[in-house]
């Protein structure tokens, strides 16, 4: 399915409401990558900027890619609210632009990167990455709902499911789980020294802010929801007065940062 296709709608919701990736992961590439100020980074599936600005400052250049043009135009503004000038928004599939644009001391790819053909992208990055920098993946973190115990998630699947199915949707389709880890996918590929290190998070989010990051999914996107929209929130939010009557939202939840170099 065309990333492209799988967040049509949510980019809005996506450069306001995402979780932002913990700030001990970007210190950990800062420490691990040596990163300078000099050179490139990398980053596929950009989003709206989630690793790319955050990481701005530590480059020369950043290219951020990514397919969805909604995506790119959010990423775009937000860079330049925040008077960042170095990145370079990109249309375009990992899997066939990421050789087209130099040398990186770093690619990043974040929770974008199950979306991908794995295999395909770290071949395109053999003659890309120099020597002594890396891959870096971060995943996790984001709005999943299928796999947390908290008392609160199983009555918001509830009404989730009710209006769009059991399956877990991923834009017009259903989401497969990918049948491998990417610490297994890397470690196949020019990059097999692979290390993971797993940064806890806790996220609280108040009942708008997580109306919000629920349509930055793409199992629950504004567009996935259509005419249904105006309904499912005012359900929504009435199960949310039930279950956090208090009026915030906690999730404990977890990051892996997956760092991949050469042997």
């Amino acid at each position: 399915m065309p990333y492209q296709d799988l967040f049509a709608g949510a980019a809005p919701y996506y450069r306001r409401f995402r979780p932002a990736y913990p700030d001990g992961a970007f210190e950990l590439l800062r420490s691990e990558f040596d990163l300078d100020g000099t050179g490139t980074l990398l980053d596929l599936g950009c989003g709206t900027g989630q690793a790319a600005i955050p990481l701005a400052g530590d480059f020369a250049k950043v290219v951020a890619l990514d397919l969805d043009v909604e995506m790119l135009a959010e990423g775009r503004e937000a860079a330049a609210a925040a008077g960042i000038d170095n990145i370079g928004w990109v249309e375009g599939a990992a899997e066939s632009s990421a050789a087209s644009h130099g040398k990186a001391r770093l690619v990043t790819a974040g929770n974008a990167f199950h979306w991908m053909d794995r295999d395909r992208v770290l071949a395109a990055l053999t003659d890309v990455v120099d020597p002594r920098g890396g891959v870096a993946i971060l995943a996790g973190g984001s709005v999943s709902l299928w796999h947390t115990r908290a008392a609160w998630a199983a009555p918001v699947r509830e009404v989730i499911q009710r209006y769009l199915g059991s399956g877990r949707r991923a834009g017009r389709g259903h989401f497969v789980q990918p049948a491998e880890r990417h610490e297994e996918v890397c470690a196949r590929s020019a990059f097999p020294n692979v290390e993971t290190h797993v940064f806890p998070v806790e996220r609280r989010w108040s009942y708008d802010q997580f109306v919000g990051a629920l349509y930055s999914t793409s199992y629950c996107s504004p567009t996935v929801l259509g005419d249904r929209q105006r309904a499912f929130e005012t359900e929504l939010r009435e199960t949310l007065a039930r279950a956090v009557p208090e009026g915030e939202i906690v999730h404990n939840i977890a990051v892996d940062a997956i760092l991949a170099r050469r042997t």
